[in-house]
């Protein structure tokens, strides 16, 4: 009896041990998010940190869904102030809105196979950092791209439309040594190549210098659910 009042206290120990550091832990995620305008973000590390805490939600299942309201609608009816802009591949997996737990609002998104960049996407982003006074650029991959892997493979090419074979050499460009990288290296070569060519532009190198604008390179794993953000 004796033995069996022991188990009993330690298993509840341990479970209150368990509830309190889950308690604790949500408890941190919350004051983490706070609803903001993104007008009200001060810069581009700002920016940065409020993604990173909402891709911590997202992979620990704690999603707040922030500015989804019809009362956020409404008052977005006057204009738009996203406080980043995500360039991310089409893939379906990967909603950025949803990946770093945003609303309406939050993000300026442009979405193309790969998540590179040409004339339309880089005036997009010129349109929000220049125009919407937005903060942030991430140009977002992620691992077991579609796009990266047919670019990763010579013979890709023989049976495919002469748009798709155009996007494909772009990301081997982007790549580099297509033949001597493997996916997870191309994917991520891919990222700072494009990352780079936004930063050629000459809007973008001004708002950075005088703005606090900040241009980042980052991956999504969709097997976790984790941003990883890459050093330049």
């Amino acid at each position: 009896m004796k033995n069996a009042i022991i188990v009993l206290l330690a298993g509840f120990a341990l479970a209150s041990g368990v509830y309190s550091y889950s308690v604790s832990r949500t408890t941190s995620l919350e004051q983490e998010y706070v609803r903001h305008k993104p007008s009200e973000v001060l810069d581009g590390e700002h920016a940065l940190s409020l993604l990173k805490a909402g891709n911590v939600r997202f992979r620990e299942n704690l999603c707040k869904h922030p500015n989804q309201t019809i009362e956020i609608r409404r008052e977005l009816l006057d204009g738009q102030h996203p406080f980043a802009v995500v360039v991310g591949c089409s893939d379906s997996r990967v909603p950025p809105d949803l990946l770093f737990d945003c609303g309406f609002g939050d993000l300026f998104v442009i979405r193309v196979a790969g998540n590179v960049v040409d004339t339309d996407e880089l005036a997009s982003i010129e349109y929000a950092v220049d125009h919407l006074d937005t903060k942030l650029v991430v140009v977002l991959g992620h691992y077991g791209c579609g796009a990266v892997t047919a670019s990763l493979d010579e013979h890709s090419c023989e049976h495919e439309p002469e748009e798709i074979c155009e996007l494909i050499e772009k990301i081997r460009q982007n790549v580099g040594d297509f033949k001597q990288v493997s996916l997870p290296e191309g994917v991520e070569a891919n990222v700072l190549s494009t990352v780079e060519q936004v930063k050629q532009v000459e809007d973008i190198k001004k708002a950075m210098s005088q703005r606090g604008v900040v241009v980042q390179p980052a991956v999504y794993s969709m097997k976790t659910g984790e941003i990883k953000w890459l050093a330049e």
